[in-house]
């Protein structure tokens, strides 16, 4: 499986609400980890891809106050391809 290279170069992409949830698919440069403790972006780590899914539901209903199912399953879908395409 390919992994992710994350690096100050892109990391803002994956930044949301503040926090990075990061993959095992993923790798951070040292230099990213000192970047996001001195913003002040928390570190979530998951064992695997549905845990990022439940995660980005959470933030829909909690953060973005959706609570539309079917909305909630068209993103996680176009999210679940868009991870596959690029792991």
């Amino acid at each position: 499986m390919k992994k992710k290279l994350i690096t100050l170069n892109n990391v803002d992409d994956f930044i949301v609400d503040n926090r990075l949830l990061v993959s095992k698919e993923m790798i951070l440069q040292p230099t990213v980890k000192d970047y996001l403790k001195n913003k002040g972006v928390s570190l979530e780590y998951s064992s695997n891809k549905e845990d990022i899914f439940k995660k980005a539901e959470e933030i829909l209903k909690n953060d973005f106050k959706i609570d539309d199912s079917c909305l909630i399953e068209k993103i996680i879908a176009k999210l679940k391809g868009v991870i596959k395409n690029e792991y």
